[in-house]
């Protein structure tokens, strides 16, 4: 045990915090069963056991200081079992999470109760409560922790967790079992660090002698912040690079599985929760521009049909959601018992709790002015469902004055605490450690071969083909003699792990071990041949155009040309929309001298790295290929060189409508509705659902090195119940050379609808691979929450509008896109005989 735990510490921390931890190992684990686990430290120099600092010498050496009693047992944490005075007590781990969260409420005091709605809960000794941090931004990954946020600069240890692609590079997998396997890493690797960062006694944030936050390690917790379900309406917004896709069926069909991996649903380790997921933003948040004063306004449809649903699938299942900065029609988020009690407590029947973005909540007084005060905020908000406060806990700490002032009534207070509560006894976090199989994962199980190996999977699986004139990719024997590759990017091992990983977050050692460029995947799968490195640009913006000759004069004698143009963190991002959609021009006039260069005959190739998509037209035609990998996480380089040279086949679909211009985007980014509108400038609608122009790309396009046929398409002959599912069968044939995966998507268009409806609608998809020259028949199962219109009622504005399956027509489009797009579709027909609300549907939206 000793050997294996200087072995964690060594991989995981540095400075004098972990060098003391280290120095005790010596003395105080000596034996395997004199360990400490779970929720208790290993405490310096006196080597005991114990839930916080000031309990730290209570005992000896390899004991457990046993909660509420200090008592002293020998066997370090698996003695728990034996400590005194816990049964009937909230700590009594036989009684039901209910039971022992009310037992606290009995017990503990206004205030104590009252300081763990906070992120960064404090320890309460005398209870047997530990401190708690409630902060990880393991989006896509483990967030490497960054520098201290608050107080002196300490030296903090490199995470070595398994960076994912991506949300946009996600969803061009289309792939919702892959989803729930890395949603599962990420848990297993949160849950891990977690492990090791509560023995080293830190517990994710340090206090100072008052109590208040004094520094924060983001990244080793348990409450995930992720994933976030806001559809990407408009390319311009900023974290359009967190988000899977633009449309509500794909994103639920990802974001579920993920949650469920996040949380172990399906672990064999144990009946708890792995990991919290949180259902991020409610609501209506796709603006970063004054996104703290900026009220969203939207009417009844758009609620209903496009904010809503994304969340309501994601709370059904996770164990908490974060309620967004934004107001909605004048109410800021944080605050609307519509939402948060309404839409996600009684219509998707969530149980978790509710935190606010950061400091959401605190701007009830600070932007929003509704409060004059903090004690009325925290009154607005538990009245209206609010839980926890992300952030510096000023509503927090005033919740007793405001209880003590007649403004919330203390059940309130109750309520939340013991939501909060319940959540952290579901982690395991307050029971016997020996009992809880989460508490063995350590070291081992960070950045595993298994784990980095599904990064490469996901990589892989979500290159888009975008353009392949002349069958200009793979490229060909000899093609890669002398293989010019362009572009600052390629170089770059930030950039490709996209936000809340990108930058000074991931450190340079992590990069080096981890991350495969995109020059250096090129390099590798261009084994036997040349190739040659001319960044051209020296960064992103391309100002700088000095490097443009070099480039040049080496285009000229090339085999081949690959060119990656990009985005960034420092373009698009938390906290600033994109103000258009165009790509730097110092990288569009490198690739036009590029192209006048290079000789007749040599094929050109782009490589896309961003979030948001880009404008396309002013580079599309000097390229014979076009690959988009997104923001592709730490393998990216290695599956770009892959497709490059045909050792893998392309196979993902865009989950997002790439646009011609900014010309086809309304005239601002806060027209909230996505439907077209004659009151907003050039505003033509957005995502496939309402877009009336012709997109440059649709959604669900993708290209592959093979080629597909469909046949067979069979939809019910009889008509069927609004409720009822229905399935519909079509045959896939592979008529082309490579073995491929095909995404068989289908879509519904509802004719006969009596209000507004979207032109078009995913219903159905599934993934399938499909052998050269062989064929498979798939079959798509669409539900009832897949074509709903709704009902306004003109009385309201936004929350009473109805959700109705009616009766009609529905023409299905079944193929390998969208109908009318390149791709082959067939259509085919059936008919609902009845009209009924689809809250009296069993399916709703979540399944």
């Amino acid at each position: 045990m000793r050997h294996r735990v200087q072995k964690i510490l060594a991989a995981w921390c540095l400075g004098a915090v972990c060098l003391a931890l280290a120095s005790s190992l010596a003395s105080a684990a000596t034996s395997d069963a004199a360990k400490c686990e779970g929720q208790f430290q290993l405490c310096p120099v006196t080597g005991d056991c114990a839930l916080d600092d000031s309990l730290c010498g209570k005992c000896g050496q390899g004991q457990l200081v046993c909660p509420i009693t200090n008592e002293c047992l020998d066997g370090g944490t698996d003695s728990y079992v034996k400590c005194p005075g816990l049964k009937g007590t909230w700590l009594d781990w036989t009684l039901d999470a209910e039971t022992r969260a009310g037992l606290m409420s009995k017990n503990f005091t206004v205030v104590e109760r009252s300081s763990q709605l906070t992120n960064f809960a404090i320890a309460l000794p005398g209870h047997g409560i530990p401190r708690f941090q409630w902060l990880a931004d393991n989006l896509h990954g483990v967030r490497a922790p960054s520098p201290t946020s608050f107080g002196p600069d300490f030296t903090v240890y490199p995470a070595n967790g398994t960076m994912f692609p991506a949300g946009p590079s996600l969803g061009s997998t289309w792939n919702p079992e892959l989803l729930g396997a890395i949603g599962k890493v990420i848990a297993t690797e949160s849950r891990a660090l977690y492990n090791l960062e509560t023995l080293s006694g830190r517990r994710g944030w340090v206090p100072d002698s008052a109590g208040n936050v004094q520094q924060v390690i983001n990244g080793a917790g348990i409450s995930v912040y992720s994933p976030n379900v806001n559809l990407g309406r408009d390319p311009r917004w900023g974290r359009i690079a967190e988000v899977f896709t633009e449309d509500a069926h794909l994103m639920n069909a990802l974001s579920v599985p993920f949650v469920e991996g996040l949380q172990g649903v399906h672990s064999d380790q144990g009946d708890g929760f792995l990991t919290l997921a949180t259902c991020k933003h409610a609501a209506v948040y796709d603006v970063e521009f004054s996104r703290q004063h900026y009220s969203a306004e939207v009417g009844g449809r758009a609620m209903q049909e496009f904010y809503l649903p994304s969340i309501e699938a994601c709370t059904a299942r996770g164990a908490q959601a974060m309620c967004s900065y934004n107001a909605i029609n004048g109410n800021p988020a944080c605050s609307e018992v519509r939402l948060l009690d309404g839409a996600m407590r009684n219509t998707s029947g969530f149980d978790g709790f509710v935190v606010s973005d950061y400091d959401a909540w605190a701007d009830f007084r600070d932007t929003y002015a509704i409060c004059s005060d903090y004690e009325c905020a925290a009154a607005v908000g538990l009245k209206a469902g609010m839980d926890m406060e992300g952030g510096n806990q000023m509503v927090a700490q005033a919740v007793p004055g405001a209880i003590q002032r007649g403004l919330v009534e203390e059940s309130l207070l109750d309520r939340a605490f013991e939501r909060v509560m319940r959540a952290r006894i579901s982690l395991g976090t307050l029971d016997p450690p020996s009992m809880i199989e989460y508490n063995r994962l350590g070291a081992d199980d960070v950045a595993s071969n298994a784990n980095l190996n599904l990064a490469l999977t996901a990589a892989r699986q979500g290159l888009i083909l975008l353009k392949n004139d002349r069958d200009s990719l793979p490229l060909s024997s000899g093609l890669g003699d002398r293989l010019l590759v362009c572009g600052s990017a390629a170089t770059a091992k930030d950039i490709p792990l996209g936000p809340y990983a990108e930058g000074d977050v991931a450190s340079a050692a992590y990069q080096q071990k981890y991350v495969t460029s995109m020059l250096e995947g090129i390099t590798a799968a261009n084994a036997g041949g040349n190739t040659t490195y001319k960044p051209g640009c020296p960064d992103t913006q391309c100002r700088d155009t000095s490097g443009f000759f070099d480039a040049v004069q080496a285009a000229y004698d090339a085999t081949a040309v690959v060119v990656v143009l990009n985005l960034d963190g420092g373009i698009e991002g938390e906290g600033h929309d994109r103000m258009s959609m165009d790509l730097p021009q110092g990288q569009v006039e490198l690739v036009n001298q590029l192209r006048d260069a290079i000789p007749r005959g040599t094929p050109m190739v782009a490589v896309l790295m961003h979030g948001g998509v880009v404008t396309l037209p002013p580079v599309w035609d000097q390229f014979d290929a076009v690959l988009d990998s997104f923001y592709p996480g730490i393998y990216g380089g290695q599956a770009l060189g892959e497709a490059l040279f045909g050792k893998i086949n392309p196979s993902g679909k865009l989950p997002v409508t790439v646009y011609e211009s900014d010309h086809q985007l309304p005239g601002h980014i806060q027209h909230q509705d996505p439907y077209p509108s004659d009151e907003v400038p050039y505003s033509m609608g957005l995502t496939y659902k309402y877009f009336t122009g012709e997109p440059f790309l649709p959604f669900g396009f993708g290209l592959s090195y093979t080629t597909y046929a469909y046949a067979k398409v069979v939809a019910p002959a009889a008509s069927v119940h609004a409720c009822d599912p229905f399935n519909v069968t079509v045959t896939v044939t592979n008529t082309g050379h490579w073995d491929g995966d095909e995404i068989v998507q289908l879509y519904i268009a509802l004719p006969e609808s009596t209000v507004p409806a979207p032109q078009l609608q995913l219903g159905a998809f599934q993934r399938v691979s499909v052998k050269a020259q062989s064929s498979v028949d798939v079959t798509l199962t669409v539900q009832p929450h897949a074509h709903y219109v709704v009902h306004e009622d003109p009385y309201d504005t936004a929350w009473n509008a109805t959700r109705v399956v009616e009766s009609g027509r529905r023409i299905i489009y079944v193929g390998g896109g969208q109908p009318g797009e390149g791709a082959q579709v067939l259509t085919t027909v059936t008919t609902v005989e009845n009209t009924v609300p689809l809250t009296s549907c069993p399916s709703n939206w979540t399944d």
